[in-house]
C-alpha cells in the first residue's frame, strides 16, 4: 500500500468495526454483531476483535491529536461505544478487575 496513515490491517478494519458500531447504535445487539461475523466466517466478532487489542488504541490517538471527532483510514467513528468504555478504564482483556472477578473488561466481562 505504499507510504500511508496505519498498516494495511488496521486500514482494513477500520470499516468493518464501524459499521458494526453503527448496527449497535440502530440497535442490534453487541451479541447479535459479534454472531453475525463470527456466522460468516470470522474466527471472532468485531467486539470481541476489540476486547483482544485494546479498545484504547485509536482513543488514545485521537486524544493525543486534540479531536476526539477526528477520523483516518485507520479508525473512524461512530465512537460513543468506545469512548465511554475508555474513560470508564475498560480496555478490553488488558484491564482485570479483581473485585468482580473479571480477567478483563470492555465491551464484554471477560471471566476465566
Amino acid at each position: 500500500v505504499g507510504n500511508c496513515d496505519g498498516f494495511v490491517g488496521n486500514r482494513m478494519l477500520a470499516p468493518y468495526a464501524s459499521e458494526a458500531k453503527q448496527l449497535i447504535e440502530d440497535g442490534a445487539t453487541i451479541e447479535q454483531v459479534d454472531r453475525a461475523a463470527q456466522d460468516f466466517g470470522m474466527a471472532m466478532g468485531p467486539m470481541t476483535l476489540g476486547d483482544l487489542v485494546g479498545q484504547e488504541l485509536f482513543w488514545k490517538q485521537r486524544k493525543a491529536a486534540g479531536d476526539m471527532n477526528k477520523q483516518t483510514k485507520t479508525y473512524m467513528g461512530p465512537y460513543e461505544l468506545t469512548d465511554w468504555l475508555c474513560e470508564q478504564g475498560r480496555f478490553g482483556l488488558k484491564t482485570p478487575d479483581p473485585k468482580i472477578g473479571a480477567n478483563g473488561r470492555g465491551i464484554y466481562i471477560h471471566r476465566g
